[in-house]
């Protein structure tokens, strides 16, 4: 569902981009030529958030997991049983001579998306634990 509700969002990522990157630059010099442009990304948040509760709202959209310990475990073992998976069909691959290069790549999209996943989570943990400490 997630590949889904990506691909029918796609198109409005750019403009929502282009236009607050703008208003963003733009804020320091021109609050009000700031304000104007956000008012532009309005339809495309719109479809986006329609979007994304209608994708939420699906059955089985979502996957439980605990909190803390517990669920970076099953997350982590999860991951960990998809990577051997996908090892064994390329093993499979590789011993029937077929092994295409759309494998290839994807097995290396894969890991990258996992690895910047990993990046983002850790560093959203170190600043979130930094934000809560107060600084004496």
């Amino acid at each position: 569902m997630a590949v889904a509700a990506n691909l029918a969002v796609a198109a409005a990522i750019a403009p929502i981009t282009v236009l607050g990157s703008a208003a963003a630059a733009l804020c320091v010099l021109w609050p009000a030529g700031a304000q104007f442009l956000i008012r532009f990304t309005g339809p495309e948040l719109w479809w986006v958030l329609s979007v994304a509760r209608w994708a939420a709202g699906v059955p089985m959209a979502t996957v439980a997991a605990p909190a803390g310990v517990p669920g970076v475990l099953t997350v982590g073992g999860g991951t960990v049983l998809v990577a051997l998976l996908a090892l064994l069909l390329r093993r499979l691959c590789w011993l029937q001579g077929w092994f295409p290069s759309w494998f290839r790549t994807s097995m290396r999209l894969a890991a990258t998306a996992g690895g910047l996943c990993l990046l983002a989570w850790f560093l959203s943990e170190s600043l979130s634990e930094a934000s809560e400490s107060p600084l004496s």
